[in-house]
Formats: C-alpha cells, sequence, structure tokens
C-alpha cells in the first residue's frame, strides 16, 4: 500500500524514486492499482489532506528466504 500525496507531479517523483529502490533490491515492480475510496462521508479539511492509495505489486523472485 502506497499513500502518495495528490499532486500529480509531486506522486510521479515520489513513485520514480519509490521505483528506483526496487530495481537496487533486485526485485521487480509488476504494477499499481489505484484503490476505490469513498471520501463522502469526510469534512473539507480531511478531504483537503486525503492522500491517493494505491497497491504497488513487487515480483519477489530473488529474494532470500528467511529463516
Amino acid at each position: 500500500m502506497v499513500f502518495g500525496p495528490r499532486d500529480s507531479g509531486l506522486r510521479a517523483r515520489c513513485d520514480g524514486i519509490l521505483c528506483e529502490a526496487i530495481d537496487r533490491l533486485g526485485l521487480k515492480v509488476l504494477g499499481w492499482r489505484s484503490v476505490p475510496t469513498d471520501n463522502s462521508t469526510l469534512g473539507t479539511l480531511a478531504q483537503s489532506s486525503e492522500p491517493v492509495i494505491r497497491q504497488l505489486f513487487i515480483d519477489g523472485a530473488g529474494l532470500e528466504p528467511i529463516n
């Protein structure tokens, strides 16, 4: 689960940093999924700071087993 900023430019930069870190660890990003949300019960202040919520799927091939 990734909680990102609402600003699309800033979110793209954050996603890039995250993907670079995943790549450095020898893993592979499989894809992203936007999580459906319903903010209809939130007040104005809460809505103004609500993050974009997405799931990030990562291929764990190459990870060493934890003993």
